[in-house]
């Protein structure tokens, strides 16, 4: 079977008719048979690949059929002036129970607007909350910024929150940081990582990070801070109480830190060295 993949340029004369014989039965090779050929040749099956493939191949097959069920949802209201409400308001409600979670926000809108003149519109807020939590799990931070404009239930704001925070804590504190320092600024999208980090975020990652020009970039960060907004502030006070606690550990920590944030010690000079506990104001 391995001819199959090949060119046609690099086939014998007899693979080239073992191939036009194929083509003549309607094979259409899939993305899986090369690791089937594999195995055939010498028993190695890559397991995870093949396992994402069918995965796939079963996602579009179940889409599939929630798409010919979507056209078919619409039949009784475009075929004719026979259906009546019930009939048709059913169909529509029937589809939104079960599948709601997998349309488009598009499809779901031009169905709520029919629903809603069709005497259904209470249960708008269902579906909606369907689509939405079924969503969460899987946006990035732009999409789910679009879900909050559509969230009217406290509790999944809750869980978008929830996933926010989740997302930012796997972007790099260090990268935001260095990158307010070499673009010369801030910007709401890196407010808004920021700020869905907490004190022990920061604390954590400003102890991992060993690079070079590290502690100059905090300080330059925080140079940079212009409070001119309440996010921006929540950040700022963030990052300087995990500074002051990482200050805290010893006496070494502290000379560091007061050269990032000298006006958090306002008892000692820039020179001394002479930090204790009660320099750091909270």
């Amino acid at each position: 079977m391995e001819y199959l993949f090949k060119k046609e340029e690099d086939l014998s004369p007899e693979n080239k008719r073992e191939k036009d014989a194929a083509r003549q039965f309607k094979y259409e090779m899939q993305d899986y048979d090369h690791i089937i050929v594999d195995y055939l040749k010498d028993g190695r099956c890559d397991e995870d690949r093949l396992h994402f493939l069918l995965e796939e191949a079963n996602a579009n097959e179940r889409q599939g059929q929630i798409n010919f069920k979507f056209q078919e949802m619409w039949t009784p209201y475009r075929r004719s002036f026979k259906a009546d409400i019930p009939e048709v308001l059913g169909k529509f409600t029937n589809f939104l129970d079960e599948h709601a979670a997998n349309l488009a926000l598009s499809q779901l809108l031009e169905l709520f607007k029919l629903t809603d003149a069709l005497g259904a519109r209470s249960k708008r807020k269902i579906w909606l909350d369907c689509w939405i939590s079924h969503r969460i799990p899987k946006s990035n931070l732009k999409e789910l910024r679009e879900l909050v404009k559509h969230c009217q239930s406290s509790k999944l704001k809750g869980k978008i929150k929830k996933r926010e925070k989740e997302l930012c804590r796997t972007i790099s504190i260090q990268k935001l940081i260095t990158g307010v320092v070499d673009h010369s600024g801030w910007n709401p999208e890196i407010v808004r990582q920021l700020g869905s980090c907490e004190v022990a975020d920061f604390r954590r990652e400003f102890l991992k990070v060993d690079t070079e020009n590290f502690l100059p970039a905090i300080h330059q960060f925080c140079e940079s801070w212009r409070k001119s907004s309440e996010a921006e502030k929540a950040v700022e006070a963030k990052v300087e109480k995990a500074l002051l606690s990482i200050a805290k550990i010893n006496k070494l920590q502290a000379m560091r830190v007061r050269l990032i944030i000298p006006w958090a010690f306002p008892h000692k000079t820039v020179e001394s060295t002479d930090i204790v506990e009660s320099d750091l104001t909270e």
